[in-house]
């Protein structure tokens, strides 16, 4: 991201408050111009998110990869389409990678009612709360890249790339065949399984 860009560093003056929008347009010598009603400025901050070409984020908690996913999902073509699919990576990192709850762990605890405060518990651990995920996003090869890694132990994702039924009565352990079947148009694992790569076309429709 270059903020240099006029545009890009237009939009971020315009998302700031009122009084400060003042201020910086006039640090600038520019005369401020007026409010922009609340769906267009969203709607603006949305464009100026297509425009970023490289960024890394770190995270450690749900409620980051949440906001995170959130974030990164106005930098693809169709948000709505993607921001389940990036959330379910994030998600999947903190839990299943770097706090190490597996499958079969996570239906015991969800039938338990022990789900978050197991999640809490092992946050505050010292054995985990040092470990944090990372999601690289690159615009290149006429579309999105998103990685996303951990520094947990991986798991055997080619099981889960396609909705198996023999798991339909699970609370639990589709999200990435969802996530590989409607929000990218590829996705994939490096072979230890705690680094995700996805990917969307500028324009989808892609045969792999």
């Amino acid at each position: 991201m270059k903020l240099g860009d006029p545009q890009l560093l237009k939009s971020v003056l315009e998302s700031l408050p009122p009084d400060q929008q003042q201020m910086r347009y006039q640090a600038q010598g520019q005369p401020a111009p007026q409010a922009y009603p609340p769906t267009d400025r969203m709607t603006r901050h949305q464009a100026a998110l297509q425009l970023l070409q490289n960024a890394q984020f770190t995270f450690k908690t749900l409620q980051e990869a949440e906001c995170l996913a959130s974030l990164l999902a106005n930098c693809f073509p169709e948000p709505d389409r993607v921001v389940k699919g990036l959330a379910e990576l994030m998600f999947n990192a903190i839990e299943h990678g770097n706090l190490g709850i597996g499958y079969q762990m996570k239906a015991e605890l969800c039938s338990q009612g022990s789900w978050s405060t197991e999640i809490q518990h092992r946050l505050e651990n010292p054995v985990f709360k040092c470990r944090s995920a990372e999601a690289t996003l690159a615009r290149k090869d006429g579309g999105v890249y998103i990685v996303v890694s951990d520094q947990g132990d991986g798991f055997d994702w080619k099981n889960y790339m396609k909705i198996d039924p023999a798991r339909a009565g699970e609370i639990h352990g589709r999200g990435i065949a969802m996530a590989n079947s409607i929000s990218f148009d590829k996705l994939t694992y490096n072979e230890k399984g705690n680094k995700a790569v996805a990917f969307v076309a500028d324009q989808s429709s892609l045969n792999w």
